[in-house]
């Protein structure tokens, strides 16, 4: 009888104490974070979160607009890069700063000037591509669907072509998953 109830206590102990380790387990398991987009039909995948250490990934960054100094508004700075500022491999680093005080679903573009500003650098190529809703003489076109933001991490889509005299890139099948915001 006492072999019984020890092998039932042992028993109850185990299943609680596994229970307990799958739980901490789950909520810990952070996401694969991807985003890729193709520039003139060639693609690009810069995965991972850009954190401490990392060399290449992506990261939704909330920081005050230098843009207003009237009232304090926030804007999210979306960037994706390798080695952190520019990639010596042909991978062309970029960002897109959305103008909102909190990160939502919906439509971001240039032409509603819900982006600040979009700006792709190709060290390789030496051209560097930037555009403002102001200063947008180019007529560059950028547009970001915000798709999904949850639990700290958001997915979009986003897509446009960038001009900078004589230099034209299209930017096509731009998409990121599970991309960490830092508030």
């Amino acid at each position: 009888m006492k072999k019984l109830l020890l092998i039932l206590i042992t028993a109850i102990l185990f299943i609680g104490c596994k229970k307990t380790d799958e739980q901490t387990t789950s909520k810990s398991v952070i996401p694969a974070s991807t985003f890729k987009y193709k520039i003139n039909g060639m693609p690009v995948e810069l995965n991972g979160t850009l954190a401490q250490n990392a060399q290449v990934g992506s990261v939704i960054r909330k920081q005050k607009s230098i843009r207003s100094s009237r009232t304090t508004t926030y804007e999210y700075n979306v960037m994706a890069t390798k080695d952190y500022i520019y990639t010596t491999d042909g991978e062309t680093p970029m960002n897109f700063v959305l103008a909102a005080n909190s990160l939502s679903t919906g439509t971001y573009s240039l032409s509603n000037g819900k982006i600040a500003y979009v700006c792709f650098f190709n060290l390789e190529t030496d051209v560097f591509l930037w555009a403002t809703p102001s200063q947008n003489n180019e007529n560059s076109t950028f547009t970001v669907a915000i798709t999904k933001v949850e639990n700290g991490y958001a997915d979009g889509t986003f897509s446009g072509i960038m001009r900078k005299n004589p230099v034209s890139i299209q930017i096509t099948e731009g998409e990121f998953k599970n991309v960490k915001v830092l508030q």
